[in-house]
């Protein structure tokens, strides 16, 4: 199969109907990077359309990425995962006990006490100390039988 293109290409964007009728306003162009732009199988030489001698161009920036890197620093708290479009960032907390636009926020009650007025009962649960201070959480076994609710961590009475 042989494929035939023709002599004006887009890339990143489209062209204007040959009415000259703006685009319909959903339409977005491209935004971002492209790097080593090959066409009939050669490299492009963008510097050559820059200076006009082959083809032309608008609204482009040669020899730079434009695109703002919002994930550094990494505004993602207590190990989440940034990821991030041309004008955002986005967080993934996922398996960090935290939750949140930043993984601001513990997942975690910050006492037994907290889980006994949940109606848990006695049982091993995580807990948070200081929220989302700089403590980890960690496990503890809360004994919710009697009156007092009694923390035990690596064996000892807390």
């Amino acid at each position: 199969m042989q494929v035939k293109t023709g002599d004006q290409y887009f890339f990143g964007g489209y062209s204007f109907p040959l009415n000259d009728i703006q685009p319909i306003p959903s339409q977005r162009s491209f935004q971002g990077c492209m790097q080593l732009l090959h066409v009939d199988e050669q490299l492009v030489d963008l510097h050559a359309v820059e200076q006009g001698k082959v083809g032309s161009f608008s609204n482009v920036n040669i020899d730079m990425c434009a695109i703002i890197d919002r994930c550094l620093p990494n505004h993602c708290e207590h190990g989440g995962r940034c990821t991030q479009t041309w004008d955002s960032f986005k967080c993934n907390c996922e398996r960090t006990g935290y939750s949140g636009a930043t993984c601001h926020n513990s997942i975690y009650e910050q006492s037994c006490e907290a889980y006994k007025h949940l109606g848990r009962t006695s049982d091993t649960y995580w807990i948070d100390p200081d929220g989302s201070g700089p403590l980890a959480p960690f496990k503890v076994y809360c004994n919710m039988t009697g009156n007092i609710t009694m923390i035990l961590h690596h064996g000892q009475a807390a």
